[in-house]
């Protein structure tokens, strides 16, 4: 329970460490003058187009005079007008904006009733932009790629500001990313659309390592996944490489759906199996298209888990060449720079690691495979 329409104090006083606190537009602006506030009790910040009223932003003083005329006739006038701006609504269909058109008659500027007549201003402090300075703690920053111009450039501007800033542009949405691009949010509050660092390089390593056991098999070789030979392991990555540059690829021109549910992962990999049976040529082919397709670790692309980074998706193919490389050599054990990717794959996204055992036993154990001491397997799915 909260007070209705909190200032930046007030939710300070009410949050809890190690919390994530979100919010959109002018909520993201409060938001991130509670984090400036020096009260460090959130672990993160994730924020929808901010409002940062005194950021070095022109703003669109015609559009805001239209905004302004509207209200001065009525609420039905004003939410016509807003849901009409080509910034503010686009994405957002169907009964989310039956919902958005009830809620901007209710809230108009000239449409107060006895419930809300009492309600506080809800707007960030006018000086906010010099307090970014003092935000440590880690800050996602969302904006839709077909929000304001002006919204986007103050979303830039709070991204570089903060210490650990990270922008995140969300594709087919508008201003309201929360309704147009629900999952989206929901990942970047979990944390899959964070500050993932570029990991193509330990990429690059685990790709050449993993080619050099494949090719010195025979093809159909065993593998330690009992329905598939070494050669339909290598075609496995291959065809999963190119699923991730097509899904990227489909990102960018709007569509971060998800391809699949994750319990038809297994179904998907064998679909591909019987299309072809690429070498590790196509592997290497595949895996620099997508490499060479990656602009921006923190660009949002589509996931059967739901939209994550880019980073994260190098993370997890990192993840799939070191342990299908185990499924042909039960004896290799990866370097340390692939071993911290697995650890945060592993850890902080797919479950928490036991921190006192030896992480690559671990990430062996959490995705199945049979480890020293313990009976298990792979049904070859992977986690990709």
């Amino acid at each position: 329970m909260a007070p209705d329409r909190p200032d930046e104090r007030e939710l300070a006083a009410l949050l809890e460490p190690g919390g994530v606190l979100a919010g959109a537009s002018a909520g993201g602006g409060i938001a991130l003058a509670a984090a400036a506030a020096a009260l460090p009790r959130v672990e993160r910040l994730v924020v929808i187009g901010p409002l940062v009223p005194d950021a070095p932003v022109r703003l669109d003083a015609q559009r805001m005079a239209a905004m302004s005329r509207a209200a001065s006739d009525g609420p039905l006038a004003f939410a016509d007008v807003v849901l009409a701006d080509p910034w503010f609504a686009t994405g957002v269909d169907g009964k989310w904006r039956q919902q958005l058109r009830e809620m901007l008659v209710a809230n108009a500027p000239t449409g107060q009733t006895a419930a809300t007549a009492v309600r506080r201003p809800w707007r960030p402090p006018a000086a906010l932009a010099d307090g970014l300075r003092d935000v440590a703690t880690p800050v996602s920053v969302l904006v839709g790629e077909l929000d304001d111009p002006t919204i986007a450039a103050m979303s830039e501007f709070v991204a570089a500001t903060v210490h650990r800033g990270s922008l995140h542009r969300i594709p087919a949405s508008g201003h309201l990313v929360e309704l147009a691009q629900p999952e989206a949010v929901a990942q970047a509050v979990r944390g899959e659309i964070g500050p993932w660092a570029d990991v193509r390089s330990v990429l690059f390593d685990e790709l050449e390592a993993y080619c050099a056991t494949a090719d010195r098999l025979a093809s159909h070789a065993r593998s330690a996944i009992p329905e598939w030979s070494a050669g339909e392991v290598t075609a496995h990555l291959a065809h999963t490489f190119a699923r991730f540059t097509h899904l990227l690829e489909a990102s960018r021109q709007g569509d971060i759906a998800m391809p699949f549910e994750v319990a038809e992962l297994a179904s998907v990999n064998a679909a591909a199996l019987r299309q072809s049976q690429p070498d590790s040529n196509a592997l290497r082919a595949a895996a620099n298209a997508f490499a060479r397709a990656c602009r921006h670790p923190w660009e949002v692309m589509a996931h059967q888990r739901g939209p994550i980074s880019v980073g994260l998706q190098q993370a997890f193919g990192v993840s799939e060449l070191a342990l299908h490389h185990h499924d042909l050599d039960q004896a290799r054990r990866p370097p340390s720079a692939t071993l911290d990717v697995l650890r945060s794959v592993w850890g902080s996204v797919l479950g928490e690691l036991d921190a006192r055992a030896d992480p690559w036993l671990e990430v062996l154990r959490c995705s199945g495979r049979r480890v020293p001491g313990v009976v298990a397997s792979t049904d070859g799915a992977g986690m990709t």
